[in-house]
């Protein structure tokens, strides 16, 4: 009994010793580059990142071997998995648009990959659940006051000024606006977007969204006809990068919103519902600072733009991020 004590100490010493050739040693060293690496992981190359998926699945079995019952406590070492997996799920929009979407992800996936073992794998499933979960739990006032405000379309086009093809489009649009927040279902969204366009060609928002809709189906040129009639029904190019910044952020995906607010922002630096997007995009994404700082630039420049009722606005959002600091 004491030999074998003796050895299970022995064992443990060498877990916690840091040289590279035991399996401990390659463990911790896979461990650091998964943390060095993950950085900027979403602007690597497709292989690069395949890759780097690839060597997850490395730890993750290295960690099982060390952890089996009756062996080591490696519970330090899978707290660092974790907060790796957390960082990487942070990039999960670019990295998967690096990839080339769900086909390219798809591509490199393992056979045996499982989602529920090896979660890296299925980014897109992991996106579409989180579209899903923030429009269930939207927090933000804005995707409320853009539902808001279709709801008031729809009840002037009823009661006031009734139009048959006002009201189909505001039904279909919602519908296609659905399909994608929900379902993340882009075949049925594209159908109710160009049923939608069929009764009002002339909505610019309808175009956007059929474009964002053709992105995702990974049909990029006709996305950009999309875009271009947008841009022929709006002429200002701030306020296209500004609805489709909306959109993004509506439709639960606030990295590319930033990205777009940003494009709002370089066109016109003084446009302040850019900047709010700015704000809202980023208090997506959990950061708050960056957050609380948009939205101060926004409601400074509302506020020099005499626009009263854009500052009530951006100060009911800045009260939510306060509420969330």
């Amino acid at each position: 009994m004491v030999h074998s004590s003796a050895q299970d100490y022995e064992k443990k010493l060498d877990f916690y010793r840091q040289g590279p050739g035991n399996l401990a040693g390659q463990m911790r060293q896979q461990l650091q580059r998964a943390e060095d690496d993950c950085a900027n992981l979403a602007g690597r190359e497709p292989a690069f990142i395949a890759a780097y998926l690839a060597q997850l699945d490395g730890i993750q079995a290295t960690l099982a071997e060390l952890g089996r019952p009756g062996r080591l406590n490696v519970t330090p070492e899978k707290l660092r998995f974790q907060t790796v997996q957390r960082q990487m799920f942070k990039q999960a929009g670019p990295i998967l648009r690096r990839l080339g979407g769900a086909k390219g992800l798809h591509h490199h996936r393992p056979e045996t990959a499982q989602a529920a073992e090896q979660p890296w794998w299925f980014l897109d499933q992991y996106l579409a659940e989180r579209r899903r979960r923030l429009w269930k739990d939207a927090g933000s006032g804005l995707v409320m006051l853009a539902l808001l405000g279709l709801v008031v379309v729809l009840v002037y086009n009823r009661f006031i000024r009734p139009d048959k093809d006002i009201e189909a489009h505001a039904e279909l649009y919602l519908q296609a606006f659905h399909s994608v927040s929900r379902e993340a279902d882009y075949e049925a969204a594209l159908v109710a977007i160009e049923e939608a366009l069929g009764h009002q060609p002339d909505e610019a928002e309808s175009w956007l969204l059929k474009g964002i809709i053709l992105d995702e189906l990974d049909r990029s040129e006709e996305a950009e006809v999309a875009y271009a009639q947008a841009q022929a029904l709006i002429p200002a190019p701030e306020q296209i990068s500004y609805l489709r910044s909306r959109l993004q952020l509506e439709l639960g995906q606030p990295e590319r919103a930033a990205r777009l607010a940003q494009e709002a922002i370089a066109l016109n630096p003084e446009y302040p519902e850019a900047w709010l997007m700015l704000g809202l995009a980023y208090e997506a994404q959990e950061q708050f600072n960056q957050a609380h700082n948009a939205m101060q630039t926004a409601v400074e420049l509302a506020d020099a733009q005499g626009n009263e009722a854009l500052k009530v606005m951006i100060r009911i959002n800045m009260s939510h991020l306060a509420g969330q600091q």
